[in-house]
């Protein structure tokens, strides 16, 4: 999904597969399947600069994967602003299915910085954040059960981390399978580029502008028992093979625009 300039974007029921040995592709530096790529996600922001987010789910947890490219400077970063620094601000609501306007105890903010970190501000820092306007706010998040990796490239950065159902609040795979989660990346060059909503709505206090995440138990599309594995395939119907063609249709796109501050 890009981020077009005036324009308010659709929100998005997406499947998050389940992938069996997340925890050790994530650890090791090893690629997730393709069919984990989300597909409204695959190029954010203007052309050229693309942004390539990946999820997926296992017992160990919620894994994202996100990539950063086309960059022409060097990232920078700073752990005392890291709402401005480049890197990546994730928001997630583990009680997706009941996203209301105001943030509550299960809304949670994590920033994952490439650099900033340390002394001279050069190692990778995963920190929590304060969501404004919170009806109440999250415990604090345990952040050495999170698994960070952040890796500099030409050009960008890729940032990985595997999230387990211990560190939210809230966060049950057994009780809840939707979540309700938005990615921000921020950018020296290009400015900030969001998911879900364009930045004239106060989508950082707002969770009823973020996407859902739908943990599937299915492995992701293309993989072996996955609903478009051939074999699968020859035993489903057209619309079991589609992941998205059992979704209910997309909500209208929001008319009002809500700056941030405003109340909604």
């Amino acid at each position: 999904m890009s981020l077009i300039a005036g324009a308010l974007l659709v929100q998005t029921r997406v499947p998050c597969w389940h992938v069996a040995d997340l925890a050790q592709r994530l650890k090791k530096g090893i690629p997730l399947p393709q069919g984990c790529t989300l597909r409204p996600f695959t190029a954010m922001g203007e052309p050229g600069c693309p942004v390539t987010v990946q999820t997926g789910w296992s017992t160990a947890g919620l894994g994202v994967v996100l990539e950063v490219t086309g960059k022409a400077k060097a990232t920078e970063g700073d752990a005392s602003r890291p709402h401005l620094a480049d890197g990546v601000s994730l928001w997630i609501n583990t009680r997706g299915g009941l996203s209301g306007k105001r943030a509550t105890a299960y809304c949670h903010l994590l920033h994952l910085l490439p650099v900033g970190g340390g002394a001279d501000k050069t190692e990778p820092l995963l920190c929590q954040g304060k969501i404004p306007r919170a009806l109440e706010e999250a415990p604090a998040i345990p952040i050495s059960k999170i698994f960070f990796r952040s890796r500099l490239e030409k050009g960008g950065y890729t940032l990985a981390a595997l999230i387990p159902q211990e560190a939210l609040h809230g966060f049950d795979i057994e009780q809840n399978r939707t979540l309700a989660f938005q990615i921000k990346v921020q950018d020296a060059e290009r400015g900030a580029l969001v998911t879900c909503a364009d930045l004239e709505v106060n989508f950082e206090e707002d969770p009823s502008w973020w996407d859902q995440l739908l943990l599937r138990d299915e492995p992701p599309p293309g993989e072996p028992g996955s609903i478009t594995d051939p074999a699968t395939q020859a035993k489903k119907t057209k619309s079991q093979v589609d992941p998205f063609d059992d979704e209910p249709p997309a909500k209208p796109v929001r008319r009002g625009r809500r700056k941030a501050g405003e109340n909604g």
